[in-house]
């Protein structure tokens, strides 16, 4: 019995989740208060991992998204 596949994200959720990523990676950047430093690169990678699951939201079995 093959795998089940999984869909395949729809172009609002990936327009989402990179809007949600550049937006972050955009406020990283020049947003930075007194005690703050501006983003490095292990920054931008967590904010990119964080809007992943925006993207991948209806990989998973669950109905309720």
């Amino acid at each position: 019995m093959p795998a089940p596949r999984a869909p395949r994200p729809r172009p609002a959720q990936l327009a989402v989740a990179v809007g949600s990523a550049v937006a972050g990676c955009l406020a990283g950047a020049f947003y930075h208060p007194a005690p703050w430093q501006p983003f490095d690169v292990r920054a931008y990678l967590l904010t990119a991992l964080v809007a992943l699951p925006l993207a991948l939201g209806r990989s998973g079995r669950s109905r309720c998204w």
